[in-house]
């Protein structure tokens, strides 16, 4: 209890004055309050009789009468009261502190279990690769050649951002950074745990996060080059030039993706998997684990590398116990996840095999495509070949949709099933017969233009827009609190058949500046009291809020392109602003200005004096 008691946030003496502005209500007549130490302590007087309030920290209360920094406890209830005191309260709690902060990353059981695993297997890759023989080391060094060429392409790319027009991977980076709860579509805590470390290697930025995925994209090559030096020499150089000069690949190894974190995972459990050593049987465990609770579509490619490694060292006992190990750890993340699901049902039609950038010529060359059926064919008895060519089909249903109705989500789906089917894919460069050795460069060079859609593929709008909005942060007046819109914006339309309008602010960025305003949203309910508070509130006005889907565009919206969340505020006045073409792909589900106007001003905006 004492341990307990030295770590609760407190409140330290000289906040009086704050916390009684905070407390005062119309409802009740506030009788006092009293600050001790971990908690407020207010008395009122009601029409209905005395009532006692007591304030607490979030994480110190099972109240589930909440704001950003407090817990409110109101003993006898009042409802009347309760409401007027945590509107006030979420008004002024801005400029009431808390003196110990609260991590806002969960530490528990299994994030502190992450990071063993993560130790565990860096320390023996690390001894693992000081174990590999001479002959090994030298062949490796010659191979790896390739990489350079690879990286050279990446620096080469000539826009990096994201590439998801939700800005989806922005917010996940958001959410490793600052921590989230349960805001994580599709990625389990682990790789949140482990990204956030990856996080402070680079300015946190747009072209830090960049930099952060191609980083791990070479790094995950490198390590699918080093297995491949194991099981396919010949087929390793191959393997990684058609991977890392995928046009999909390419473009979605700078998208502040955590796929190549995931691919880094496997690549190494595969390199461990042909270890003899003790110490690598528990890297491989590890790997396994960590690759296994990455996203949810790697829990088959998991499974399979998991089912082929233990029916290959069968008659060890030690192995197949430790097997079991990283499938529990997978289980305890994944399973929940599964079970939220609504659309599982979905997910599992035939249509998700096939409809996918894998399988498209317009984004991924037929050549290679055709490479891949190759050398699952001609390697069926090597053992590696069928088990990738099973993992990316295990991987097809979480993944897999059309490339015209998931633009540009596909491209990212496209990205672990391209590096995943390459090794089959370089297999079949290298066991074709002497006389026809040359056919499948011939194949690959003659496809390669075909992939049209994916060499022209640019950033879309809000890629735009975030590096827009990089740049006016450096511009921000001082403030205290700062309006932005929903995460999520419901369709005007009562059926729209595509996601809902959905880009994040990125809060990350904002933080990073050195920004610390309370942040609000347009759809708060107490909106109207935090204005009130900070007259100096700004507007973050961005592509969410003139953004439509094709099913809601109408007679109205082309008359105001503007969401009605925007057309409800007073007149805004412009603070820090810039110009954005709102130019889309015609297959981008969001139409910025509803295709009205080319250009369109965005930025920061204070309320206007006009009505």
């Amino acid at each position: 209890p004492r341990a307990a008691a030295q770590t609760r946030p407190v409140l330290q003496p000289g906040q009086e004055a704050a916390v009684l502005r905070m407390l005062r209500v119309d409802a009740c007549e506030l009788l006092g309050a009293q600050i001790d130490r971990d908690r407020i302590v207010a008395r009122y007087a009601c029409v209905a009789g005395a009532r006692e309030l007591v304030l607490r920290h979030p994480s110190a209360s099972a109240s589930r009468h909440r704001t950003e920094r407090f817990a409110l406890e109101l003993d006898p209830a009042d409802d009347a009261l309760l409401a007027a005191v945590r509107r006030s309260v979420r008004a002024g709690e801005g400029e009431v502190a808390w003196s110990v902060p609260v991590p806002r990353t969960p530490r528990n059981t299994w994030a502190w279990l992450t990071w063993l695993l993560l130790g565990w297997l860096g320390a023996i890759l690390i001894a693992e690769g000081r174990a590999a023989t001479t002959s090994e080391v030298t062949s490796d060094r010659r191979a790896y050649a390739v990489l350079a060429v690879v990286a050279l392409a990446l620096l080469l790319v000539p826009e990096w951002g994201p590439l998801h027009e939700h800005l989806t991977f922005t917010g996940r980076s958001d959410c490793a950074r600052m921590g989230c709860d349960r805001d994580r579509p599709g990625w389990l805590a682990p790789t949140y745990h482990a990204y956030r470390a990856l996080l402070h290697l680079v300015p946190y930025g747009s072209k830090g996060l960049s930099a952060l995925s191609a980083g791990l994209t070479i790094a995950a090559l490198g390590a699918m080059l080093t297995w491949l030096r194991a099981v396919a020499p010949r087929a390793a150089p191959w393997a990684v030039l058609l991977a890392g000069l995928h046009p999909v690949v390419l473009h979605a190894a700078v998208a502040h993706s955590f796929w190549p974190l995931a691919l880094l995972y496997l690549f190494a459990a595969l390199w461990l998997a042909e270890r003899s050593s003790a110490r690598a049987r528990l890297g491989l465990a590890c790997a396994l684990a960590l690759a296994g609770t990455t996203s949810v579509a790697m829990v088959g490619p998991v499974a399979i590398v998991a089912a082929r490694t233990a029916w290959r060292d069968r008659r060890d006992a030690r192995r197949l116990v430790l097997l079991l190990i990283p499938l529990l750890f997978v289980a305890f993340h994944a399973v929940p996840f599964f079970s939220e699901l609504g659309d599982a049902g979905e997910r599992l039609a035939p249509r998700h095999f096939f409809d996918h950038a894998l399988f498209d010529p317009r984004v991924s060359p037929a050549g290679f495509t055709l490479l891949v059926v190759a050398g699952a064919i001609l390697g069926r008895r090597t053992g590696w070949a069928p088990m990738l060519a099973l993992a990316v089909g295990s991987a097809l249903p979480a993944l897999g949709e059309p490339v015209e109705v998931g633009f540009p989500v596909a491209f990212l789906h496209g990205f672990p099933l391209v590096v995943l089917a390459a090794p089959v894919a370089g297999l079949a460069c290298v066991s074709a017969p002497a006389k026809l050795r040359a056919l499948p460069v011939v194949v690959i060079v003659l496809t390669f233009p075909t992939a049209i859609e994916a060499w022209q593929l640019e950033p879309p709008a809000v890629a735009r827009e975030q590096r827009a909005i990089e740049q006016a942060l450096a511009h921000l007046p001082p403030h205290r609190l700062l309006v932005v819109a929903p995460d999520i914006l419901e369709p005007l339309c009562d059926r729209c058949g595509a996601d809902p309008i959905e880009v994040r602010f990125p809060v990350g960025f904002y933080r990073a500046r050195g920004f610390d305003a309370r942040m609000a949203r347009l759809d708060d309910d107490d909106l109207g009291a935090q204005l009130e508070r900070h007259p100096d509130a700004l507007f973050y006005v961005g592509t969410s809020l003139v953004s439509f889907l094709r099913a809601e565009i109408d007679d109205d919206v082309l008359a105001d392109p503007r969401r009605p969340i925007l057309r409800a505020l007073p007149a805004l006045e412009p603070v820090t602003t810039f110009h954005l073409s709102t130019e889309s792909h015609p297959w981008s589900s969001m139409r910025i200005a509803a295709d009205t106007t080319p250009r369109i001003e965005l930025g920061f905006y204070r309320l206007g004096t006009n009505p």
